[in-house]
């Protein structure tokens, strides 16, 4: 068994060292316990070690290629999604801003932000309360423009009533 294992080990080790220099062999020693010895010529080490050290250097040199790509890959996605954070950062911090102010029912006023362009739609009872919603829009940072599709009528809740 032990010398099974030995000429496994040393197979292992030529397959680890495919030196045309290299010698692997098992031997007996005195006392008739098998010895697993391995000669190495030098040059042909030192080749093998330069030749994987250039296998490695071009392996890095190939993650950090891959690296950059997804980096780039990474930012591409990021400024194609901003926009549409940006756009809904707006209309959270506009129906916020409606909401705190008691004057304004939130309720019977949409918000959608494209592109920084905010656009109400919706009912309110007096043009007093649609220039309070405008200016509230407005006010918000980021907001390139407000379009204004409110109409004065009635004021009704979430029901109609």
């Amino acid at each position: 068994m032990e010398h099974k294992r030995l000429l496994i080990t040393g197979c292992a080790l030529a397959l680890l060292f495919p030196l045309s220099g290299c010698d692997v062999g098992t031997d007996r020693d005195t006392e008739g316990d098998l010895e697993l010895h391995a000669e190495v010529d030098e040059e042909e080490l030192e080749e093998a070690e330069s030749r994987a050290e250039e296998g490695l250097e071009r392996a890095g040199e190939t993650l950090e290629e891959v690296g950059r790509e997804i980096v780039a890959g990474v930012e591409r996605a990021a400024d194609r999604v901003e926009p549409y954070v940006e756009d809904a950062a707006i209309t959270a911090k506009v129906k916020a801003r409606l909401t705190a102010d008691p004057a304004v029912n939130p309720l019977t006023i949409d918000v959608d932000t494209v592109n920084g362009v905010v656009t109400l739609t919706g009912t309110v009872p007096t043009s007093s309360d649609r220039d309070l919603a405008l200016e509230h829009a407005r006010s918000v940072e980021g907001v390139a423009e407000v379009q204004d599709n409110l109409v004065i009528g009635p004021r009704t809740g979430p029901n109609g009533t």
